[in-house]
């Protein structure tokens, strides 16, 4: 079952690594261009019909994706919400992705933040600093979240199941 569970832990971040920090930092548009559009105060929402795989069959859904640039703080990987700690902060691209649909049995709610900082003339970052899951349904909650620290990823989980983690899971995986 541990073995089970940090090839599922591998298997997410590489997905997290490969497609969203490399994608998101090799196909930036011009900056001008960048910032005009991500820089406006809004977000970009995008939603979609669902085919969701649970308890060996396929349920319908609906997925939301929203884009929205913030000031996070990367030394302790939150969002800047006051003017005063903005002068720390670095700029992100944040991924809001929504899952929810009904197994006949349960209904589920997945969600899965992910930030990706915005290369600047100032900071280089190329690498997601942050990423968290959650999962819900009927019997309770899962919690999962990165945090780049140095070349590593550091990884928590969180669970309400004895076999997801009663307690506290911390590992470290490195980063490419």
């Amino acid at each position: 079952m541990k073995l089970r569970f940090q090839c599922i832990i591998l298997l997410t971040t590489l997905y997290v690594v490969f497609l969203y920090s490399i994608s998101v930092a090799f196909s930036l548009p011009d900056e001008s261009d960048f910032h005009s559009y991500w820089y406006n105060h809004g977000a970009e929402i995008t939603r979609f019909e669902l085919e969701q795989s649970r308890y060996g069959e396929i349920h319908s859904g609906h997925a939301i994706l929203i884009f929205v640039t913030e000031p996070f703080l990367p030394d302790i990987h939150v969002k800047s919400d006051y003017e005063s700690s903005r002068k720390r902060s670095i700029p992100v691209l944040k991924l809001n992705s929504i899952k929810r649909f009904n197994t006949g049995i349960y209904d589920y709610s997945m969600m899965k933040s992910i930030f990706t900082p915005i290369p600047t003339e100032k900071q280089k970052y190329i690498k997601t600093l942050k990423v968290s899951t959650t999962r819900q349904d009927w019997c309770g909650q899962v919690y999962l979240q990165y945090n780049l620290e140095g070349d590593q990823y550091k990884v928590k989980q969180y669970s309400y199941f004895e076999k997801g983690g009663g307690q506290v899971h911390d590992y470290t995986i490195s980063a490419p």
